[in-house]
């Protein structure tokens, strides 16, 4: 997502990307269901917790303890929420 300082050029191309993404994905069979990020948080119980970053991992590490030691640092929040936002879509796909 583009910054508000990056102009229209930014946002443009911004949106005309993820247009993109979401045509190859809807055209390959995926299902896509935009979400925001607050409710698979909630979903996770994440929201509102001081140490969002380590609690992600934590939680992922529970769901996915094979994948722990890519987990194990402060900066691969990044990863464990990716992985958290899988699992939140894993189970919207058994109620849709």
């Amino acid at each position: 997502m583009p910054f508000p300082q990056d102009g229209k050029q930014g946002w443009w191309s911004g949106g005309y990307t993820y247009g993109l993404w979401i045509g190859i994905l809807v055209a390959t069979g995926f299902s896509v269901v935009p979400v925001i990020s607050r409710s698979w948080k909630d979903h996770f119980g994440l929201n509102g917790s001081q140490a969002l970053k380590d609690a992600s991992r934590e939680t992922a590490i529970s769901l996915f303890p094979s994948l722990s030691s890519q987990l194990k640092r402060k900066k691969d929040h990044g990863r464990a929420e990716a992985l958290l936002i899988a699992a939140y879509g894993k189970t919207l796909s058994k109620i849709i």
